[in-house]
C-alpha cells in the first residue's frame, strides 16, 4: 500500500499537539501546587515577619577608615548565606524573612543582637560599618544585599 502524501506529517503534527496540552496541564498542575504551598505557609510567614519586626532608630556608622581610625574591632565572625557578620560582643541570632510583612515571595535575610558594641556587615555589595552602644540590642536586616541597622531587638540569651 502506497503512503499517501501528507499522512505521516499528520500523524506528527496529532503528537505534537498532545505533547503542547500535556506540557500545559502539566504547567498548570504545578503552578497550582505552588499555590497552594504559598497560601499554606502564609499565616506562618506573616506572624514570623512580626515576630521579628524591629522598629528602632538607625544604628551610627561609620567609614571603615573611621571604625578603625576609633579602634573598633568586631571580632567574632560568622557566615550567614551569603553573608559574613562580625561583632564585638554579645550573641547573635538569624533567620531568613518573607519580603512585605511576610507576603512576598522572596526574603531578606534578619539578625538580632544583644549587645554587639560593633558589628561589620559584608555583602555582595561591600562592607558596612556600625557602632551600637555598649549593651545595646541591634537587629540587622539585609535587603538585596543592602544591610540596614536599627538599635533594638527582641533576642535574648533566654531565647538561644
Amino acid at each position: 500500500m502506497p503512503i499517501r502524501p501528507g499522512a505521516e506529517y499528520s500523524r506528527v503534527r496529532r503528537i505534537g499537539v498532545a505533547h503542547v496540552i500535556g506540557a500545559l496541564v502539566a504547567s498548570g498542575a504545578v503552578a497550582g501546587l505552588l499555590a497552594y504551598n504559598y497560601v499554606q505557609h502564609r499565616d506562618t510567614s506573616v506572624a514570623l515577619a512580626k515576630a521579628w519586626k524591629i522598629d528602632g532608630p538607625p544604628c551610627p556608622s561609620l567609614t571603615k577608615a573611621e571604625f578603625e581610625a576609633q579602634g573598633y574591632k568586631a571580632p567574632k565572625t560568622f557566615d550567614y548565606d551569603d553573608l559574613t557578620m562580625a561583632r564585638k560582643a554579645g550573641n547573635a541570632s538569624c533567620s531568613d524573612i518573607k519580603q512585605n510583612g511576610g507576603k512576598g515571595v522572596f526574603h531578606d535575610q534578619e539578625c538580632q543582637f544583644t549587645g554587639p558594641a560593633a558589628l561589620i556587615i559584608t555583602t555582595r555589595k561591600g562592607e558596612f560599618f556600625y557602632v551600637p552602644e555598649v549593651g545595646q540590642p541591634a537587629t540587622v536586616v539585609v535587603h538585596d544585599g543592602a544591610p540596614q541597622c536599627v538599635l533594638g531587638g527582641k533576642f535574648t540569651l533566654k531565647d538561644g
